[in-house]
């Protein structure tokens, strides 16, 4: 008995302790992300300062930025709704979507789990299951990712104007971790991993079909330049000259990516320096009033789209016939 009582003592205080240790690594990245992002808005406000102010048509341009974004994250949600689908649900579109926009803004928790646990526990439909919804929802985060490093980490080095050495860094990063995503999800290397130890478990993280592999490597270059296309619309709003739409690809998919293995809740402020970096890297002015004002612009468009998408989910929901009622109200042939 005394044993017994030493060794569940001891799994207690371990127990006790790792959950101490979590605890301070996210107060430590909350703090980290917040003095990054106050850096930030600091040089972007001295920035501001000798600029003009914003006209009707700026404010315009901001809206259709919002609106590139939003068809941006489209992308996303519907490959993700493919998948979903390929797994053998009958899911509802709207309920998707909803969950899709909503978990995005999950991210801004402390902890990349949170994204996963609101979009494996919101859709809804015949066939659904917490662990399949978890498993396509990563599929296509790691996919997002994969592309948008590959892509902004390899066209800058054969396309700045300019050696930066953090660009540099923060292009390297992007693309050694954007290449390792690509290789988890591909099919093609599952059975490879399933054989290696500690390395099997990431085997039923790739997405099974290689067609729906390619479907979604289609949809992610979409999704990256539609969010290039949102930056540039930033630039026309500020008046402060653009870098051109390839650079604004570039910066914004090697700051995101960078963003999302920094950790950070939602990627709060290293997205900001990184995309400043980049855009300096082009001769880019202005960068960090650019890089913040994308981020308001970006963080708006996701609270409205959660709220549409939750809205017409709830409304279709709400007006969509039970099955009972769709076999009485049908019409007789």
């Amino acid at each position: 008995m005394g044993e017994t009582a030493q060794r569940v003592t001891n799994e207690a205080d371990e127990s006790f302790a790792a959950g101490s240790r979590s605890t301070v690594r996210t107060v430590l990245r909350v703090v980290v992300a917040l003095v990054a992002f106050g850096y930030a808005v600091y040089r972007a406000y001295g920035q501001a300062q000798r600029l003009p102010p914003l006209t009707a048509a700026g404010l315009g341009y901001l809206g259709l930025s919002g609106v590139a974004y939003a068809a941006g994250l489209l992308c996303c949600a519907l490959y993700w709704l493919s998948l979903i689908r390929g797994g053998g649900a009958s899911p509802q579109r709207l309920s998707v979507l909803a969950a899709y926009f909503v978990g995005h803004l999950a991210k801004y928790l402390p902890g990349k789990v949170w994204v996963i646990v609101v979009r494996s526990t919101w859709p809804e439909g015949p066939g659904m299951n917490t662990a399949m919804l978890a498993m396509t929802a990563t599929q296509e985060t790691l996919l997002m990712m994969g592309v948008g490093g590959i892509i902004g980490g390899g066209v800058w080095f054969l396309t700045a104007d300019a050696f930066h050495p953090a660009a540099a860094g923060c292009a390297v990063l992007a693309m050694g971790s954007g290449t390792a995503m690509m290789l988890i999800g591909s099919p093609v290397l599952a059975p490879l991993l399933r054989r290696l130890p500690r390395l099997g478990r990431f085997a039923a993280l790739a997405v099974q079909s290689p067609g729906s592999f390619a479907r979604g490597i289609a949809w992610m270059v979409s999704c990256w330049l539609l969010l290039g296309v949102s930056l540039e619309f930033v630039y026309a709003a500020l008046r402060v000259g653009s870098p051109g739409l390839l650079a604004c690809v570039v910066a914004v998919s090697v700051a995101t990516s960078v963003g999302f293995v920094s950790m950070l809740p939602g990627g709060l402020g290293s997205r900001e320096l990184v995309l400043a970096a980049m855009l300096v890297s082009y001769g880019a002015t202005a960068p960090a009033l650019v890089a913040t004002a994308m981020r308001v612009v970006w963080l708006g468009t996701e609270i409205v789209c959660s709220l549409l998408f939750w809205g017409l989910a709830r409304y279709w929901a709400g007006h969509s016939p039970s099955p009972q009622q769709a076999v009485v109200d049908s019409p007789k042939r």
